[in-house]
């Protein structure tokens, strides 16, 4: 029908035209978070955790829930959590299924966590699985070959350069004790807000020296720095 044309006309665009729509993460609609029907991983007391959650904001989502488990004390948070910050030298990285109007959407960066448990299939094997509090439906957490199928289209898709989607890895004690965000890339020049912030304070890094802020993070896909890894490499190492 007419809505199976129009995704296929804005997947084509990713592929051949290079049309981009969405937006940048200070200019994205408003979204409400979605409900987490997916089984988590075993290991976590899910009524226990803490969803913190604000719209375009998802880098400090992220942070306060690995802020969350910590305080659990069930994994090991440099071992079993990592986050992946995910952009490229255009700012240009398609999802699929996002809390958005459209099927696809295209942000300037994106930031997931990611936690080892046990694999739903085999209890005597590890699994990686991603929290994404933008996918849409009820399917998330997901196990990470999941994820990369339904929101990433792995197996669907061959992106043109300008749209694929390169990672800035940390396990998960370094970004709760490096990370920083002062919330400068959400004001607009006049100083107002491109999108409201959260109650709370920004996040600032626990260790004094850090330097490991949000801004430098993006320069570093500008400047294509060895830091960065390719989507293959980021697949590869936590599904095996």
């Amino acid at each position: 029908g007419r809505e199976k044309l129009e995704r296929e006309r804005r997947e084509k665009g990713l592929i051949h035209r290079g049309i981009r729509w969405g937006g940048v993460r200070g200019k994205r609609r408003s979204m409400s978070v979605g409900s987490y029907g997916g089984a988590p991983p075993p290991l976590i007391n899910w009524e226990e955790v803490e969803h913190t959650y604000t719209s375009c904001y998802c880098e400090e989502n992220i942070w306060k829930l690995c802020e969350s488990i910590e305080k659990l004390g069930t994994l090991d948070m440099q071992r079993d959590v990592a986050v992946a910050i995910i952009s490229n030298h255009g700012q240009t990285v398609p999802f699929w299924g996002h809390n958005a109007p459209d099927d696809v959407v295209v942000w300037d960066y994106h930031v997931v966590a990611l936690l080892r448990g046990p694999s739903r299939l085999d209890s005597r094997s590890s699994a990686w699985y991603v929290y994404d509090y933008d996918v849409k439906d009820e399917s998330c957490p997901m196990v990470l070959a999941e994820y990369a199928r339904k929101v990433l289209k792995k197996d669907s898709l061959v992106l043109k350069k300008e749209y694929r989607r390169n990672y800035f890895l940390l396990t998960g004690a370094s970004f709760l004790r490096n990370f920083s965000s002062d919330r400068s890339h959400m004001r607009n020049e006049d100083g107002s807000w491109m999108a409201p912030p959260p109650t709370y304070p920004p996040i600032m890094a626990r260790n004094p020296e850090a330097s490991l802020s949000l801004m430098r993070i993006l320069d570093t896909f500008r400047h294509g720095e060895a830091e960065v890894t390719t989507e293959p490499q980021f697949l590869s190492l936590y599904t095996t």
